[in-house]
């Protein structure tokens, strides 16, 4: 991956108010790079947009939610051509056997698995767009399940 971060790329974060997403954005501001970052809490990705308003969109979005990833497509467009999609929102959410409940699972899988899959609704369209262009994209999945 550091030879598609070479050059300031166009990247879309998701998972970025906390964790992982949050040290992964921290680190592609620190290179250079243009991004838009979602998460469900609109205050801390104010608070990283801040580090770099100038290349930095914040837009809340929780990825189980058509309705909210339809509403960043727009934000994904005009921000240019997309080079890098980290779709990295999760949880992870333990389960004592004592207390077991599928609701809990069903949690996990929706936002691991079922989330991931509608980030892709809108990443692959933009990556295919990218590289019929002649620019490099790239596709990035953290997940658990």
């Amino acid at each position: 991956m550091s030879e598609r971060l070479g050059a300031a790329s166009n990247i879309w974060i998701t998972g970025a108010s906390s964790g992982i997403g949050e040290a992964v954005t921290r680190a592609l501001v620190d290179q250079g790079h243009r991004l838009v970052i979602t998460g469900r809490r609109q205050e801390a990705l104010d608070g990283l947009s801040a580090l770099a308003p100038e290349r930095v969109v914040a837009a809340r979005a929780d990825t189980t939610s058509r309705a909210d990833l339809q509403g960043i497509s727009s934000t994904l467009e005009t921000h240019g051509d997309l080079n890098m999609a980290i779709l990295n929102a999760g949880t992870c959410e333990y389960l004592e056997i004592a207390n077991y409940d599928s609701a809990v699972i069903e949690n996990n899988i929706s936002t691991n698995v079922v989330g991931t899959a509608r980030c892709l609704d809108i990443a692959l369209p933009a990556l295919r767009r990218t590289v019929a262009k002649g620019q490099p994209a790239t596709l990035v999945i953290v997940s658990s399940s």
